[in-house]
């Protein structure tokens, strides 16, 4: 409403309003698991390869993600991240909710 001032909103409804008001249009909302499933075409200059959205999550991802690293990261302990980078972990790691660091 013009002119007057909506405090009572949910979050997914403001970043609809701010799109709306700032960039002027209004975003179609998608349920995660329907978005996951698109793949999307890149143009790297060289050739065009598509990619999911959201990329599955590999066992890799899986068997790297582990409480020492996650710990490293809480305490912001670079030094421990670069040794177990150096040791051969990988940092690129996610657990079975896709949450990564």
């Amino acid at each position: 409403t013009a002119g007057k001032l909506v405090t009572d909103m949910s979050p997914d409804t403001y970043i609809e309003y701010l799109f709306e008001s700032i960039l002027g249009f209004a975003p179609t909302p998608q349920p995660t698991l329907k978005v996951s499933s698109k793949t999307f075409i890149h143009d790297d200059g060289h050739q065009q390869h598509s990619t999911l959205f959201i990329p599955p999550i590999t066992e890799d991802q899986l068997s790297n993600y582990g409480v020492d690293v996650v710990t490293a990261c809480r305490d912001e302990n670079l030094e421990e991240l670069r040794s177990l980078h150096e040791g051969g972990r990988s940092l690129s790691c996610c657990n079975r909710f896709g949450e990564s660091l």
